[in-house]
């Protein structure tokens, strides 16, 4: 018998954890997917199978891997160079200029 409890939510993606017979629990990474007007949920990846007392740590774990899932699947505007240079082009236009615009 498996035993299904969220942990948390976040964009879609969250962290799942299912508990054992055998009295380890399985941390997932799993994300809400609607097909046909049903919806079901989609693994997309398992973290680990602990005993019970290492959760709390892997579910940290978890949480950071699904953080880093998140940022890979959002679109980005800017590259990081691009976009610090942007920042520090816009602060030294700023001290240069006295104007409030």
């Amino acid at each position: 018998m498996l035993t299904w409890k969220t942990v948390s939510y976040l964009c879609g993606m969250f962290v799942k954890t299912q508990k054992r017979e055998n009295g380890k629990v399985t941390i997932l990474i799993v994300e809400n997917v609607r097909t046909g007007g049903k919806v079901h949920q989609k693994t997309l990846r398992t973290v680990s199978t602990v005993f019970a007392d290492e959760v709390d740590r892997f579910v940290e774990l978890a949480e950071h891997i699904k953080t880093e899932m998140e940022a890979e699947r959002l679109p980005k505007l800017f590259p990081s160079q691009t976009l610090a240079e942007m920042v520090i082009c816009s602060r030294n236009r700023s001290i240069d200029d006295d104007s409030p615009f």
